[in-house]
């Protein structure tokens, strides 16, 4: 990167597969843990 520090040092998902992180909201709101919002 010609400029690292335009940039978070990781994203918080790094290393996690889409299907893990759509599992974890869909748990995070099925437990009432986020407000669920329609039409999303």
């Amino acid at each position: 990167d010609l400029f690292p520090s335009q940039y978070p040092a990781k994203p918080a998902v790094q290393g996690k597969t889409r299907e893990q992180v759509k599992a974890e909201l869909a748990e995070a709101i099925r437990t009432g843990q986020l407000p669920v919002y329609s039409g999303s």
